[in-house]
């Protein structure tokens, strides 16, 4: 395995984010949480990861990761606040034609 270490930082005030997860976005089961310090997480030797960020409170970042033969950095991942950027959809999916719910 290959360690990759990287830190998660508010994108405004560069201050570190705890409770972030970061993960491979090809879906390897490579994952950290973050602390006040930042993320170590294995990845498969020799791969190119591309990392994602997501906290709750933020919109996600993501950076890929070169491949190397041993441990390595991740780019320091910078999340921006989302502010009022994300809400919450609720509904139902209808079937046009009917108007009935879609199956």
């Amino acid at each position: 395995a290959r360690r990759i270490t990287g830190r998660v930082l508010d994108s405004e005030s560069r201050a570190p984010i705890a409770a972030a997860l970061v993960y491979d976005v090809a879906g390897a089961s490579a994952w950290a949480l973050t602390d006040g310090r930042g993320f170590a997480l294995d990845a498969e030797r020799g791969s190119r990861p591309t990392l994602a960020a997501v906290a709750r409170g933020y919109l996600p970042d993501s950076a890929p990761i070169g491949a190397s033969s041993g441990a390595g950095e991740a780019p320091t991942l910078a999340l921006e606040p989302a502010g009022g950027a994300l809400s919450v959809v609720a509904g139902d999916v209808l079937d046009p034609a009917s108007l009935g719910p879609a199956l």
